[in-house]
């Protein structure tokens, strides 16, 4: 049987999960159960930080920030809050891309969507470990349009989400894409403003999110 990591913290953290659970109940904003959190841990003598930043790095350059829902004793432990029926698999892959990004020992997922309190650990299993990315360059049909720039375009996106894993903002993945079409040495033109057409006639322009 694999050895619990943090026993201790992890009882007193879940013993405040169910606290907060139980006063509040569930389907609130994430934020209530934040600060509740927080206040809970703060009384118990945890140290914790809500909405800790952390920088995102991709090939070693910058793509951007990342904020830790409740980041506990320095690393030891974070939680990411979800107001969910239940925990899905993109929750638990979310948190590893989290425990990639902060290096903590251990991220829990806490559910407040349910009937009950539904928690999950996840240790950093990560750590050390630099897993080689390998593209399956799956066969592109002769009748689509330039059948190589598509297939060198699906490897990118493929390879930005094997190196980031799920869960950031969009702007996190475009800039970490952009960053591996020019390692792959793919030209592009990023276009930030789309025109707005009616009938022929160009209304304006719109910001792209």
């Amino acid at each position: 049987m694999p050895e619990l990591i943090h026993p201790e913290l992890s009882y007193a953290v879940r013993g405040v999960l169910f606290d907060v659970y139980n006063v509040l109940g569930p389907l609130l904003n994430e934020g209530f159960y934040e600060n509740a959190i927080a206040i809970g841990l703060g009384k118990r003598g945890i140290h914790c930080e809500t909405q800790k930043p952390f920088e995102v790095y991709y090939e070693g350059e910058r793509v951007g920030l990342y904020y830790v829902d409740v980041w506990i004793e320095n690393g030891k432990m974070l939680l990411e809050l979800k107001v969910s029926p239940v925990i899905e698999p993109i929750h638990q892959a979310q948190a590893i891309s989290y425990l990639k990004v902060t290096d903590a020992d251990l991220a829990v997922v806490a559910n407040f969507g349910g009937t009950s309190l539904e928690d999950e650990r996840l240790p950093n299993f990560l750590r050390g470990r630099q897993p080689e990315f390998k593209w399956d360059c799956r066969t592109v049909l002769d009748t689509f349009l330039y059948p190589d720039l598509t297939s060198g375009i699906l490897r990118v996106c493929h390879r930005v989400h094997f190196v980031l894993g799920p869960g950031f903002l969009h702007q996190i993945y475009r800039r970490a894409t952009m960053i591996e079409l020019r390692r792959s040495h793919l030209a592009f033109e990023y276009i930030k403003r789309l025109p707005v057409e009616y009938e022929g006639h160009v209304l304006g322009s719109k910001t792209r999110g």
